[in-house]
């Protein structure tokens, strides 16, 4: 696999440590996900890092899976939004400031409350692997960044 990461074994159980700090990375992750992202297969995927991201790894996430329309295939693009939280802030650096990856949990729930409220403005959870420390979430396109409006 792409991503980097330690083996560990608890109670006979294996599992794999990840670290989605690649555009590479998170294509292999989505790739090995695509069951629980409700998507059957892809014929293109490719992710490129988003420059949101100071404290998370955030990528833009965008496959063309085959689609039946009308008994033609046609390709439909879906893309959305994966954010890896590391154990430090990423514009710091590995080693420089330590943070606890549990954070993504609180934003996911908190993602996943506003969106049951006002859907229209906030975007859908897709996913949330607590153990790898990554979310997934609905790319809304339409919208403007933050980060975006406030330099305007």
């Amino acid at each position: 696999m792409p991503w980097t990461g330690l083996n560990c074994w608890i109670h006979g159980l294996s599992f794999h440590r990840i670290q989605v700090t690649s555009a590479d990375a998170a294509v292999a992750y989505v790739e090995h996900n695509l069951a629980r992202l409700g998507l059957c297969g892809s014929d293109s995927l490719h992710a490129t890092e988003l420059c949101e991201g100071k404290i998370n790894y955030v990528y833009c996430v965008c496959c063309r899976p085959q689609t039946q329309v009308h008994g033609n295939r046609a390709e439909e693009t879906v893309c959305f939004v994966l954010k890896y939280a590391p154990p430090y802030v990423k514009s710091m650096g590995e080693g420089n400031l330590s943070l606890d990856q549990g954070r993504l949990g609180v934003e996911a729930a908190a993602m996943a409350r506003v969106h049951a409220l006002c859907p229209q403005h906030c975007p859908r959870l897709m996913l949330h692997d607590a153990p790898a420390f990554v979310i997934i979430q609905e790319y809304l396109s339409s919208h403007i960044k933050l980060t975006m409006a406030i330099h305007r």
